[in-house]
């Protein structure tokens, strides 16, 4: 049970700190962002577990672990991202726009950005080749790692 209790902490603190930002950037979210994110998340998840079917193919508990953890923070940060761009869209066709919200929304993206920024740059670290040292199985799996912070990066940017 030790494993599930860490799991389900881990998933209470990334929300929690998706919620902190959004109730301090954002503010209170409008139905039509809340329908889309729920609808976002119901496909990332569904999209995720397909991937971890088809990439696990023995029940490792560790690697299955090491898996969640990564692609729950990979998708939170995707998903704040997503949450920014429909704000910006919002906030760019409001006429009552002041500049203390698009600086807030300014903050928020350069954090996701950051936050991005550092789980590739783990991504690298962890997976990535060291000097001569590189396995076989090593750049393919940091691609695959590194595929979802890849397309949020490029998102992110567009949206700035």
């Amino acid at each position: 049970y030790g494993k599930l209790v860490l799991i389900n902490f881990g998933a209470c603190v990334i929300y929690l700190m998706g919620r902190f930002l959004q109730t301090t950037f954002l503010g209170n979210m409008r139905e039509l962002e809340v329908a889309k994110m729920g609808s976002r998340l119901r496909s990332l998840l569904l999209a995720k577990f397909v991937l971890l079917g088809a990439v696990l193919s023995d029940n490792e508990d560790t690697e299955l672990f090491v898996w969640f953890v990564w692609l729950a923070m990979c998708g939170s940060v995707r998903l704040m991202s997503m949450v920014c761009r429909d704000r910006v869209e919002y906030v760019a066709l409001a006429p009552h726009t002041s500049s203390q919200d698009l600086m807030r929304l300014a903050v928020l993206l350069y954090l996701v950005l950051l936050a991005n920024s550092i789980l590739f740059w783990v991504c690298i670290d962890t997976f990535g080749c060291k000097g001569d040292d590189c396995p076989s199985g090593s750049i393919s799996l940091m691609f695959l790692l590194a595929f979802d912070l890849i397309i949020t990066h490029i998102s992110t940017l567009q949206t700035v």
